[in-house]
């Protein structure tokens, strides 16, 4: 069996995994989008400009990733007072 306080440990090391991949989450999602981007451009010949609007979406699914990571952060100290 396992004791409270190992359940509590293996509970603060998900979350801190969970929080280190944020920056994983974003960097893939800005290069999906860059990486979309680029073959639509070469799909319907209109360089730069697909690639500039999912480059920005790209940005923005990883800055909603951050804010989710966040919130979750916040309600996980919360928790833990």
């Amino acid at each position: 069996m396992t004791s409270a306080n190992e359940k509590t440990k293996g509970r603060k090391a998900f979350e801190a995994y969970s929080l280190a991949s944020v920056g994983l989450e974003m960097g893939v999602a800005v290069f999906l989008g860059w990486l979309v981007g680029q073959w639509l451009d070469k799909k319907f010949d209109t360089d730069p400009w697909l690639m500039l609007v999912f480059l920005l979406v790209g940005i923005a699914a990883g800055f909603k990733a951050l804010l989710r990571a966040a919130k979750q952060a916040k309600s996980s100290i919360r928790e833990s007072d």
